[in-house]
């Protein structure tokens, strides 16, 4: 595994607080979608990035970059929906 990669998706990182998914990523840094991924999991593993589904998307971000990924909130309807 090339620690040289490793860096490089942190730094891409810091620079997209929003996150980005495994094909920006791969296009980004130059290699497979595939070596991308396995480069995203042991960086996930390690507690480096954080990973958020949305939809059948994988977005990695950094730990903390939190506040700017949308959010679903789901909640009981309350009387006011109700007839």
């Amino acid at each position: 595994m090339c620690r040289n990669n490793l860096n490089r998706i942190e730094e891409l990182m810091d620079l997209h607080p929003r996150g980005l998914n495994i094909r920006e990523i791969a296009q980004k840094i130059s290699v497979s979608r595939l070596t991308a991924a396995r480069y995203l999991d042991v960086l996930t593993a390690e507690g480096r990035l954080e990973l958020r589904l949305l939809g059948k998307s994988k977005i990695y971000y950094r730990p903390g970059n939190t506040g700017d990924l949308p959010c679903i909130r789901f909640a009981e309807p309350g009387p006011e929906d109700s007839g």
